[in-house]
């Protein structure tokens, strides 16, 4: 049992570490949403409900299918926030899929669908 729980323990330490670095690269970006303008917050759970959206991808950086976990793509794309923020955003989670789906609209079907949802909003 004592050994379970020491693995467990250097699990959550670790975890904390990349919780950490990404609550401090968030400052970046003043820890808001650049979609809703939502504040993001640290909670005990040490959730993380934020990511950080590629404005362009670098043919020559490694993406997140290139990583085993997310804890070893953090390691990697943190410190190219850090230098590259102005190519970055940092969204809700919900955000982020928000801004994913809209990209896969034409120019064309964006404007029918928010003329659609503007009527039916009345």
């Amino acid at each position: 049992m004592k050994q379970k729980k020491n693995i467990a323990k250097n699990t959550h330490r670790k975890f904390d570490n990349t919780y950490i670095e990404k609550l401090r690269v968030a400052r970046l970006f003043r820890s808001t949403c650049a979609l809703c303008g939502g504040k993001l917050k640290p909670n005990t759970k040490r959730k993380i409900n934020f990511t950080f959206h590629h404005l362009a991808y670098n043919p020559e950086e490694k993406t997140y299918r290139n990583f085993k976990n997310s804890k070893q793509y953090n390691e990697y794309i943190l410190p190219i926030i850090r230098a590259n923020p102005k190519n970055f955003l940092l969204l809700h989670k919900k955000c982020h899929y928000a801004v994913e789906m809209a990209k896969k609209y034409s120019d064309k079907k964006w404007l029918k669908l928010t003329l659609l949802r503007r009527k039916s909003l009345n």
